[in-house]
């Protein structure tokens, strides 16, 4: 054993022996050693440590962490339910929504999960939101306001559908007239006015849409324009005329008063719906202010009630916010995630057509764009803007890919799971790609420019899970 360990040795010093000449041999010949400079390649971009554990604590205390996964739990669970508050709606003009509509409804604020920075004093806690629930009454407000400016117009084409009902309601009394007639009813009016009374309380305005087959019986017959000419014109014109059946005056006043009564009906029920698109302008305004209260700073500090002092007292610190609002869903994992399984919760839509939907509205960055090569001229100033915005990482969407699998048949029957996958796009880390530097990973095993969110979810079928992966560039 020992002659093995001497022969390694006078290896390794004839090595080092080796290695001593070739320096001097390059002296010698007046080379220079500094001249040899070691190739540096471009740095890696390092994310900050909330990005990797979503929390960036140092404590003395080792009690204080061990409690810290439950008490960011409860935290994310306030906040949640903070921005998803709604108002109270009004009695007797709109109908509350059930807690099952409200749950898979998807105009309501998307909130992330909490990245928090712990300070001996403060936490800093930062959210990314997606105001769907303002879209969506900004939408309805605009709709609503061109319709009470322009209420002339609404209330002439009200009219013109009142005279197509009208004409429908001629007819409807031209075929009681008809009945009346075969059944010589009209002679004795005054024996049989409660017969009469049922058959024209039974043909209400609906109703009368529902008699076409009759009318074409008599759109063409002389009897209906002599009948229209005889009951809907001026009393006088009537008048004069003499009738064979002794009720037929009678009747012609009841059928007379009745055209009217629904007249009126018509444009009371118009006025009504008119009033009511007021009423819902003033409360779509209302939840739109709620809306807006609920990033204001005076509201969410509020003492006792905002969110900074209900926070506050789980941490027993003080605690300031930043809220990110995003004009998409897809730049956040989280809320992608969130918006698209509130779409598979509703048992009656179909997997593979929400993925399909939630990945067309995805925008990616154009492919001329991600290797395109800036020159660095600084003489040009759009130039300097460029080069200041290419050294900002992960601002643009270059892939995502989505992975649903469980009980998501529509079928209310104990079938197997299913597995559905959808993707655009490619999940490669494009900035190392290009500067041919190795990738920086996450916990050891995520690559830094993709963005994962696993959850799960329920339907009345059983449980499913939901992958999301967004990589940007």
């Amino acid at each position: 054993m020992l002659n093995i360990f001497l022969i390694k040795s006078k290896k390794n010093d004839e090595l080092l022996d080796n290695k001593q000449t070739s320096l001097l041999n390059e002296i010698s010949l007046n080379k220079d050693v500094s001249s040899k400079k070691t190739r540096i390649g471009d740095t890696r971009h390092y994310l900050p440590a909330t990005k990797e554990w979503l929390n960036s604590i140092y404590t003395y205390n080792v009690n204080y962490m061990k409690s810290l996964a439950i008490t960011d739990n409860v935290v994310n669970k306030i906040i949640k339910s903070y921005f998803f508050l709604r108002l109270v709606y009004m009695k007797n003009i709109f109908k509350g929504m059930s807690k099952r509509q409200r749950l898979l409804s998807v105009n309501r604020i998307f909130v992330s999960k909490a990245e928090m920075k712990h300070t001996n004093n403060k936490v800093i806690i930062t959210l990314y939101t997606y105001n769907k629930e303002k879209n969506y009454f900004v939408r309805k407000l605009i709709s609503l306001r061109n319709m009470l400016i322009f209420r002339n117009n609404f209330l002439n084409l009200i009219n013109l559908k009142r005279k197509s009902i009208l004409r429908n309601i001629h007819k409807v009394s031209f075929l009681i007239y008809n009945i009346l007639k075969k059944k010589d009813l009209l002679k004795n009016y005054e024996s049989n006015k409660q017969v009469f009374d049922d058959l024209i309380k039974r043909n209400e305005l609906v109703k009368g849409e529902k008699h076409d087959k009759l009318f074409e019986k008599f759109n063409d017959n002389i009897q209906w324009k002599t009948f229209e000419n005889q009951f809907f014109s001026s009393p006088l014109a009537y008048a004069k005329e003499k009738k064979e059946t002794t009720g037929s005056p009678i009747i012609i006043n009841v059928l007379q008063n009745y055209v009217k009564e629904l007249y009126i009906y018509y444009l009371r029920k118009s006025l009504a719906v008119m009033s009511r698109k007021e009423m819902l302008y003033l409360y779509y305004n209302q939840m739109l202010s709620l809306n807006n209260y609920k990033f204001n700073k005076s509201f969410i500090s509020n003492k006792g009630l905002g969110l900074v002092s209900l926070i506050s007292k789980i941490y027993n610190k003080k605690v300031e916010f930043n809220i990110v609002n995003l004009k998409s869903s897809h730049l956040n994992s989280d809320i992608y995630s969130d918006s698209i399984s509130t779409k598979l919760n509703d048992r009656k839509k179909r997997v593979l057509r929400v993925l399909k939907k939630a990945l067309s509205l995805v925008r990616l960055m154009p492919n001329n764009l991600l290797h395109k090569n800036i020159s660095n001229s600084i003489y040009n100033e759009d130039n300097i803007e460029k080069i200041g915005l290419s050294y900002i990482k992960n601002k643009a969407i270059n892939g995502v890919r989505l992975e649903a699998s469980g009980r998501l048949t529509r079928r209310l029957t104990a079938s197997r799971s299913i597995s559905k996958l959808k993707y655009i796009g490619n999940l490669r880390n494009i900035s190392s790609y290009d500067n041919k530097i190795s990738s920086v990973m996450l916990r050891g095993h995520m690559k830094s420019n993709i963005q994962y969110t696993n959850i799960n979810s329920k339907t009345p079928n059983g449980a499913y899970g939901l992958k999301v992966w967004v990589s940007s560039y």
